[in-house]
């Protein structure tokens, strides 16, 4: 978990370590490419985007499996922005490796955008080494946003929502972190829902997450302050008793994340031993509205991205809808 939650809130240490020679007109060094990338929402430079996926081809990032989620993310939300240059984008990168063209047809999937399937697809049918992979595209009726993916797939989720911030800088996706907060293995019992090892993952990994990235980004503090500001002011909210769930837990990262980390008292907690949790997201992704059993082999394919290869156990969606069906 903690190597999971380390990815989460410093992807730019991980992208600045990596040397990699600059193409010709691109990034010059990696910390160039590591501090464009995190600070994207805040000067979005989206003309830039197919020299920074040729960056990340070069690099390996697009090749390790723990670090997709978030580049396809910020891919989605750049392209979501940009519609009009999809196709340029596209042809510009026709020459690039696998790597770089599954990350793309990924980020066109997740764009969010009226075509979103149908340039996914054509891009795919150019790409048959892809297919095996990819082949639970051509089973889902149409794609999912990322903001509403189930969060019961795990952190990958969390890492994609993260990704798009990148991009978009919405605040909708920093709250969507925020529902999984519900499952923070600290939050008192009388306060949560029925919960399982793989809801306490995903619960603290949100939690992490929520905390380094409102350290290092005003914009996250900011969403997290005015969000947890409007939760309790709002007394005829429907959600409000949800929400005042949520809330508590929020109070505790924003205190945290103004909290010099060397006066930072360690947090008493529910912390599952290590022997039980998993430094990656468990072998799960969006599936089929109405499926009703566990995911074989066969199935597990047709995942919203096929995340790292975890030991979580999936629980059944009809236990999702009577356990919790708002997260």
């Amino acid at each position: 978990m903690r190597a999971l939650l380390l990815f989460l809130f410093c992807l730019v240490l991980s992208v600045t370590s990596v040397a990699t020679p600059a193409a010709e007109g691109g990034f010059a060094a990696p910390e160039e490419f590591g501090q464009w990338l995190v600070s994207y929402y805040q000067h979005p430079e989206p003309e830039r985007l197919p020299e920074a996926v040729r960056y990340m081809a070069a690099s390996g990032l697009l090749k390790n499996e723990a670090r997709k989620p978030f580049l396809f993310g910020f891919l989605a939300g750049v392209l979501h922005d940009n519609p009009d240059k999809a196709a340029a984008w596209v042809a510009a990168l026709a020459r690039e490796e696998s790597a770089a063209q599954e990350a793309l047809i990924q980020g066109l999937w997740y764009a969010d955008l009226p075509d979103s399937a149908p340039q996914a697809l054509a891009l795919l049918a150019r790409h048959p080494r892809l297919k095996p992979g990819l082949a639970w595209m051509y089973r889902l009726p149409a794609p999912t946003p990322i903001e509403q993916i189930s969060l019961e797939q795990g952190s990958w989720v969390l890492e994609a929502l993260w990704g798009k911030f990148i991009a978009t800088g919405e605040p909708q996706l920093v709250r969507r972190v925020m529902d999984a907060l519900l499952w923070y293995s600290a939050t008192p019992p009388r306060l949560i829902v029925p919960q399982t090892m793989h809801r306490l993952r995903v619960g603290d990994a949100a939690y992490g997450s929520l905390r380094a990235n409102a350290r290092l980004h005003p914009r996250v503090l900011e969403i997290c302050q005015e969000t947890l500001k409007v939760w309790r002011e709002d007394l005829l909210s429907p959600t409000y008793d949800r929400d005042m769930q949520i809330a508590a837990v929020l109070a505790e990262v924003l205190r945290e994340a103004q909290t010099p980390p060397e006066e930072e008292k360690p947090a008493v907690r529910a912390e599952p031993s290590s022997s039980e949790v998993s430094s990656t997201p468990p072998p799960a992704g969006e599936t089929e509205p109405g499926a009703a059993d566990r995911p074989d082999a066969q199935e597990m394919q047709e995942t919203a991205a096929p995340p790292p290869n975890g030991d979580a156990e999936q629980e059944t969606p009809e236990e999702h809808r009577e356990q919790d069906a708002s997260l």
